[in-house]
């Protein structure tokens, strides 16, 4: 056996352990530092997804606390943007002529206390229609009569006293168109040319007359529902070029639907113009034994 020296045995027994020792330490120190900064990072991380995730629980806490007002903002934007994407595509419509269109809207049962509001409503569009009025209202409103035929717009006859001209004579028939056709032109010193039959009910006696026999093919039923947003909503959606529409002046609501639906047809690039101008545009030859719907 080896006998170590005095200073070689205080190198192994004192000296390397302090150095053992040290390193240990250092090593320990590193590991630990190296491990702590991992964790402080993982920390940040999980503080970070935390906040997040207390926002939104935050945001919907609040959407659900305000629901109502939320649902309804957002039904608004919504609709804002389908209107917004409709109405760029109806100006791009508007822009081609190729793509003009032509619908006439007709008015029955006048004249009455609507008729100079329509007629005013019209002409501020540049517009036109036919008024379809009874003989024995026009003798009491001759002005009516006056304010339509000095206008855009026409008169046509819808009978002297709205009688359904498949229940009646030949002869009363005559007197139907004869007596509100003396009213007209003692008004106008004119003839009416029109005739659409009261009930849209017509039989072939009526096409022989000297009338242009004129029904509807867009019935709006304004008579009955009497309400602004239908009417509106029905001319809207059934509109097609030479469209011949079926309304009542004698009706408000009717009235009121009409300052929405003339804009909106505009937009959606139709011109509206009476009867006799849809004709005239669509080169339409009358047969006389027919009777006129539409002229798409």
């Amino acid at each position: 056996m080896a006998v170590f020296k005095k200073k070689e045995k205080i190198i192994i027994f004192i000296i390397f352990p302090i150095l053992l020792y040290l390193l240990i330490v250092v090593l320990s120190n590193f590991i630990f530092f190296l491990s702590n900064d991992n964790t402080n990072y993982n920390k940040v991380n999980i503080n970070v997804i935390n906040n997040d995730t207390s926002s939104i629980e935050d945001t919907i806490i609040d959407n659900n606390s305000n629901s109502n007002v939320i649902e309804n903002t957002f039904n608004n934007e919504e609709n804002t943007i389908i209107d917004n994407k409709t109405n760029i595509k109806e100006e791009e419509i508007v822009k081609d002529e190729g793509n003009k269109k032509y619908i006439s809207l007709t008015f029955d049962d006048g004249p009455s206390s609507n008729t100079i509001e329509l007629v005013n409503l019209l002409e501020s569009y540049n517009s036109s229609a036919t008024f379809f009025m009874v003989g024995n209202r026009m003798k009491s409103r001759k002005e009516m009569v006056k304010a339509v035929y000095n206008s855009n717009s026409e008169v046509g006859s819808h009978s002297y006293s709205h009688k359904n001209m498949t229940k009646i004579s030949e002869k009363e028939i005559n007197y139907e168109l004869n007596a509100t056709n003396s009213i007209y032109h003692e008004i106008t010193n004119d003839y009416l040319k029109l005739f659409r039959p009261p009930y849209g009910s017509y039989n072939e006696q009526l096409l022989h007359k000297d009338y242009i026999v004129v029904t509807w093919n867009v019935d709006t039923e304004d008579w009955k529902v009497k309400d602004r947003d239908k009417v509106y909503n029905h001319v809207i959606k059934n509109a097609c070029d030479g469209c011949i529409v079926l309304m009542h002046e004698i009706h408000k609501p009717t009235i009121e639907a009409m300052k929405l639906i003339i804009p909106k047809l505009k937009e959606m690039n139709y011109e509206i113009v009476s009867v006799s101008k849809l004709m005239e545009i669509k080169n339409y030859t009358h047969n006389s034994n027919k009777v006129i719907r539409h002229m798409k």
